[in-house]
């Protein structure tokens, strides 16, 4: 609470002709940096604090134009507000989609049917577990992964449970554990594991492992998988209403490091399969004041941005969002 009602002074001071004291700034600062665990010294502490400041001005500047109806999502400090958007990407992304155009020629495909649906579904309350963190590890893969199979497994098993992201860090040698994965061979090393383990006998801990993987402690395994076809977004919306919560892929920018609220409809990130950097999980759709979104939940805690979820604009392939769309087949163990 003390770092936003800061903010709020830094926003005002940096978007207006007053300006912000040298100790107005450390004390902002200093207060960031307690509020997420940061520490730096010398150098790389005004370093940090330029880079800071920076990013604290331009996301200002953002919410003005939002105020004035110019733009229809907001922005905030986060935990990201120290880096640069070059850092951010080293650091944070970790899909590698160098097969993508092979799997999709051979994989079971899913096609819209016209099924009347809902006009708006959202899974959080029922098949959805709580907000993660991949923290510094490229590992947005796994956790999307196991949100769609967390999804599924209530609904064929009827148990909802956490799943082991750490299991596919350490265990599937197909991925590149925090060095980055794909959806879709998450899958396949869960069904030739003959199942996954729940995260409370594997736990998560954000860095390359040795295999412990227990046989005997399995919840569930997959059977297979089916993707989406033709970048088709009526099929999405039939796929997430009908399965449930769906394995996504998206071309993450700065646009999206700092979103807080609203509808994130930004035109500088990707649309194309070169693009996507992000697994995330859609766990329904809905409308606002006339623009239709999807509801994404992300794996950068709940403090990041609308308690770890994001609503992005739906029916433009936003950030390539129709690109690349996966749900696994489960079956009990």
């Amino acid at each position: 609470m003390i770092l936003q009602t800061c903010l709020v002074v830094v926003l005002i001071s940096l978007s207006s002709a007053a300006k912000l004291t040298l100790s107005d700034i450390d004390t902002l600062w200093n207060q960031y940096k307690e509020s997420y665990g940061k520490s730096y010294s010398g150098e790389e502490d005004l370093k940090r604090k330029e880079i800071f400041i920076k990013n604290a001005d331009e996301l200002s500047y953002h919410n003005i134009k939002a105020d004035l109806g110019l733009h229809s999502f907001r922005k905030e400090i986060n935990q990201f507000t120290d880096l640069t958007t070059e850092e951010f990407k080293g650091l944070f992304f970790g899909l590698d989609t160098s097969d993508l155009h092979i799997v999709r020629e051979n994989a079971t495909k899913f096609f819209r049917t016209g099924k009347k649906v809902p006009d708006a579904v959202d899974w959080r309350k029922t098949l959805v577990t709580p907000v993660k963190n991949q923290a510094r590890c490229g590992s947005c893969w796994a956790f999307s992964a196991v949100g769609a199979l967390e999804g599924q497994f209530q609904k064929e098993l009827g148990k909802l449970v956490s799943l082991s992201t750490q299991q596919l860090v350490d265990c599937d040698k197909v991925d590149k554990g925090c060095r980055g994965g794909l959806m879709h061979r998450a899958y396949n090393y869960i069904k030739d594991a003959e199942g996954i383990e729940a995260e409370e006998d594997y736990s998560y801990e954000a860095v390359d492992g040795e295999c412990r993987f227990n046989k005997d402690k399995v919840v569930g395994t997959v059977t297979g998988f089916t993707m989406l076809e033709g970048q088709d977004e009526e099929a999405l919306k039939e796929a997430v209403a009908t399965i449930g919560p769906i394995s996504i892929a998206v071309a993450v920018d700065a646009q999206f490091k700092a979103y807080s609220s609203g509808i994130l409809e930004d035109t500088s990130c990707g649309k194309d399969a070169r693009s996507l950097n992000h697994g995330v999980l859609i766990v329904g759709y809905g409308s606002e004041n006339g623009q239709d979104y999807w509801i994404v939940k992300n794996s950068w805690s709940a403090r990041w941005g609308d308690n770890g979820y994001i609503k992005m604009k739906r029916g433009e392939n936003q950030c390539g969002l129709a690109i690349y769309n996966i749900y696994p087949k489960v079956a009990k163990a």
